[in-house]
């Protein structure tokens, strides 16, 4: 499945991308990116952690983001 950045943001459906290349494009165009620490992007990337199999984890900072958006 190809990672969406075509938006405001960008999505990888995967629990764990040993390769994140769609998630590094989309952090290299200047996206907010949300993902689960399995992806293994480096802490001085600018991306939000979330729990892998936590959807409330994840519905939240996708409020927050949606919220951000808007302005």
């Amino acid at each position: 499945m190809k990672p969406r950045s075509t938006g405001n943001c960008g999505s990888s459906p995967p629990w764990v991308e040993h390769q994140p290349r769609g998630v590094l494009q989309a952090i290299a165009l200047g996206k907010p990116v949300i993902a689960t620490e399995a992806c293994g992007l480096p802490d001085d990337l600018p991306w939000t952690p979330v729990t892998a199999g936590k959807a409330e984890e994840l519905k939240v900072e996708l409020q927050k983001l949606a919220g951000c958006l808007k302005n």
